[in-house]
């Protein structure tokens, strides 16, 4: 059963996939009872975290993002489900060649790629202090990767013909745990 609060927001429409009507809240709502069902995540294992990156993939396959525009000025986010304090589900849009700038979350997470492609470039300190890429790789739809607390990431919209979607899944960190 999905734990709600007056501050846990679930968002969504009903839209139509493949000719099938799916309620997009509805397939979001059973990801966050579930998710929600797990306890504290802040130490998550790795098993865990990889059980909780294909369940994003799931939900990634039951959300349609042909009808995300994206902005011109900049990435957008949609906020899809947020537990403050604990986690958040949004999908990220990237118009082709957009960008986010490189950061880190303080919280791990995962994310998995709707439609178009989002490629995570990774960065590292070098020893004066500055960013430098370490290693990039593309996301097609239906893939996915996780981040530690502490990765410096930037997601790019990689497919030049089309908007790239992908949700993104956090843990935040910064909590009590019994809260």
């Amino acid at each position: 059963m999905l734990r709600e609060n007056k501050n846990t927001a679930i968002y969504g429409v009903s839209q139509v996939i493949g000719g099938a009507q799916v309620d997009e809240g509805r397939v979001v709502a059973r990801f966050a009872a579930r998710v929600n069902g797990l306890g504290p995540l802040s130490q998550a294992s790795p098993a865990l975290q990889a059980r909780l990156l294909e369940e994003v993939k799931t939900v990634a396959r039951r959300v349609d993002g042909s009808t995300e525009a994206g902005s011109a000025s900049g990435y957008d986010r949609r906020v899809l489900y947020e537990a403050p304090g604990h986690w958040s589900l949004a999908a990220i849009i990237l118009r082709p060649g957009q960008q986010t700038h490189p950061h880190d979350h303080g919280g791990w997470g995962c994310a998995a790629t709707v439609q178009g492609v989002e490629r995570d470039r990774r960065f590292v300190h070098d020893a004066s202090g500055n960013l430098v890429l370490s290693g990039e790789r593309d996301y097609p739809p239906g893939t996915g990767y996780v981040f530690d607390a502490a990765d410096v990431h930037q997601p790019v919209g990689a497919d030049p013909r089309r908007v790239t979607v992908a949700l993104h899944f956090l843990v935040q960190e910064n909590h009590a745990e019994g809260s």
